[in-house]
């Protein structure tokens, strides 16, 4: 059978039978195959106000709805060890199929032994290549060299200020070596700065590298048997509060303002990366989802920043857009690229439609404490409009059903739910650009991002 669109690889998915389950901590990062592949569901470990809606479409196991309070540090793998969700898999007549946001070797090995299949690849891949140390070698090893801004590899008792400020000059930027969502990246621009950034990270081994002014961007494609397709270059949103110790911090991304930025040369060069990183890790043996972030700079230049080799953050947004469009979404080409048989691929149809110019935007809202807390928000999952307060229209969460001049408020959590201090609490999702001419954010949606954190209360403890 031959895929070229959206409709052939429904009809292809309309043969299988298994279960495919998307693993999250919260249900909305695995939606998007709902509609697609027909016995796709959801398994999640957290609570959200947004579930009853999402239900409509796809079917949901929720641990904490279950059984309550989960603990803070609950992650993925907790789900395989609990009773409910053991019977709730033995309920199936068919082994599922089970994939993550990142390969992990603990559930991978439950599946290997329980005969399931775990459709992400090797979790040595992110050793490899996520870590950035790692992923830098691989390339120069591969000859691929001057991607990335001028930067040196260091280790803690080896860190010498004066030098790196002689070598790449000030400011520059330290990166952990592990780290992800930008948590690990740190603009110093005094030694002072140097010292206490140094002095409070567990890690040896540091990359410091040239500070180059202008924007954050990211690529994402997705490596199958078949060959490899990707999305264009889109704008990120970092750090938008500019919180001086969250100078990395990942909070969305603009594809409407992507359009404008980035010019045909810009895109010319990411795709030049992508496809050059793409080809090291097919050869390295690896198959699905996988995103580069990039620095666009002030004369046109791309750089090279790392490489997740994963579902990113940019999911599912990006496949909500391409299905808009009548695109294949990413997430769907991920999954077909380990149960895909006797199949061909028109990889040259399938990139003509995700290279389409994209719109909309979405924001990331984070805890604006520095220690774990507990939430309350008096507000509804759905879309809403905005005239100097948020009013609710609806309880729809889909992009494509929005008036003009409504927006999104999603993932929405139940009351006293408790976060880690900065994590992501609430998505707002806009089907036109967030930020201004500058990249910051334009002022209706700082106006909306005031009014939603007054109606967000947050107790460190119990209020």
């Amino acid at each position: 059978m031959k895929i070229s669109n959206l409709h052939d690889l429904k009809c292809y998915f309309s043969y299988e039978s298994t279960a495919i389950i998307g693993l999250a901590t919260q249900a909305i990062n695995r939606l998007g195959l709902e509609g697609i592949y027909p016995d796709y569901r959801i398994a999640a470990t957290n609570w959200f106000k947004d579930h009853a809606k999402f239900r409509e479409n796809v079917d949901i196991f929720c641990l904490e709805e279950l059984d309550g309070d989960l603990p803070l540090s609950s992650r993925l793998e907790y789900l395989f060890t609990h009773s409910k969700f053991i019977d709730y898999i033995a309920s199936f007549t068919e082994k599922p199929s089970f994939f993550s946001f990142q390969s992990n070797s603990i559930i991978k090995q439950v599946c290997e032994d329980q005969g399931w299949r775990y459709l992400m690849p090797d979790p040595s891949f992110t050793t490899r290549f996520e870590h950035k140390v790692n992923f830098r070698q691989l390339l120069e090893k591969n000859g691929l060299k001057g991607l990335f801004p001028d930067y040196m590899l260091v280790k803690k008792g080896q860190l010498s200020f004066d030098v790196i400020q002689l070598q790449l000059g000030l400011p520059f930027v330290l990166q952990l070596a592990v780290a992800a969502g930008g948590e690990g990246t740190f603009i110093i621009e005094t030694e002072d700065i140097f010292h206490e950034v140094i002095e409070a990270q567990n890690q040896n081994q540091f990359i410091v590298s040239q500070y180059i002014s202008g924007h954050s961007l990211s690529i994402l494609s997705v490596i199958t048997p078949w060959g490899s397709v990707y999305c264009p270059a889109q704008v990120q949103i970092i750090n938008p509060f500019q919180r001086a110790d969250s100078m990395g911090q990942y909070n969305g991304h603009d594809w409407t303002f992507s359009r404008t930025l980035i010019d045909s040369a810009a895109q010319a060069q990411s795709r030049m990366l992508v496809e050059q990183v793409g080809e090291i890790l097919r050869t390295e043996g690896f198959k699905g989802m996988f995103g580069l972030d990039l620095q666009l700079a002030l004369d046109g230049r791309v750089y090279l920043i790392e490489c997740n080799p994963r579902i990113t953050a940019a999911i599912p947004m990006l496949d909500w857009i391409n299905l808009a469009q009548s695109s294949i979404p990413l997430s769907a080409l991920h999954v077909l690229a380990f149960i895909g048989h006797d199949i061909e691929l028109d990889i040259d149809a399938i990139q003509k439609e995700l290279l389409q110019p994209k719109d909309g935007s979405h924001l990331k809202l984070r805890s604006l404490l520095d220690v774990s807390s507990d939430i309350y928000i008096e507000l509804k999952p759905g879309s809403y409009r905005f005239n100097g307060r948020l009013n609710y229209v609806s309880d729809n969460y889909k992009l494509e059903q929005l008036q003009k001049g409504q927006f999104l408020l999603v993932n929405i959590p139940q009351e006293g739910m408790t976060y880690s201090k900065r994590a992501i609490i609430t998505t707002l999702i806009s089907p036109t650009s967030i930020l201004d001419k500058n990249g910051g954010l334009n002022k209706q949606t700082r106006e909306i991002v005031d009014a939603f954190y007054l109606q967000c209360r947050q107790h460190q403890g119990n209020p």
